[in-house]
């Protein structure tokens, strides 16, 4: 089955450095965590572990986007998925549907749009707002409906916007 859209060793340069800016400022968040919330330790250790491990990465794929000798569609996807587990994890720690961070997730998004067939697309933005509608239910309020579903249905949006435009784009090429 195919999970990536035909590309070469890599995706567009200024697509690759747009998305280790976004990593960046995954990064820049999460600290903003560390100093702004008051986390329990546990909390904090799960958050510097992983965190530490988002930088790793981020240094390695920088690397390897300036060799450009490999080929990325596995790191990519490995990367998307361990940001979607990372930023779930910063999301439940600073407060399900009250945190902010839920904007990373359209950072996900986007690149998973970009980057995956539409049918693998989907999926992984169907997985991403159930994830998002759990970690919104452990403190939603029934008068947050509204903005929940605006969030949502926001990154269908932006999900389906991008899917179609990159794909259309692959297609005039």
């Amino acid at each position: 089955m195919k999970i990536f859209q035909d590309k070469g060793k890599t995706l567009l340069p200024r697509v690759d450095s747009i998305f280790l800016l976004s990593r960046l400022l995954i990064v820049v968040g999460t600290i903003w965590v560390f100093f702004i919330d008051s986390l329990g330790d546990h909390q904090r250790l799960v958050l510097e572990i992983l965190t530490g491990s988002f930088v790793l990465q981020l240094f390695i794929l920088s690397y390897v986007i300036r060799k450009r000798t490999y080929d990325l569609k596995n790191a990519y996807l490995s990367i998307l998925l361990f940001d979607s587990i990372f930023v779930s994890i910063l999301i439940h720690f600073s407060g399900g549907y009250h945190s902010d961070f839920f904007l990373f997730y359209y950072l996900i998004v986007a690149f998973s749009s970009y980057i995956f067939v539409f049918r693998i697309s989907m999926i992984a933005n169907s997985a991403i707002s159930v994830v998002y509608v759990l970690l919104a239910y452990e403190s939603f309020e029934s008068g947050h409906l509204v903005g929940l579903t605006l969030r949502i249905g926001l990154m269908w949006f932006l999900s389906l916007t991008i899917a179609f435009v990159s794909d259309y784009i692959r297609r005039s090429e």
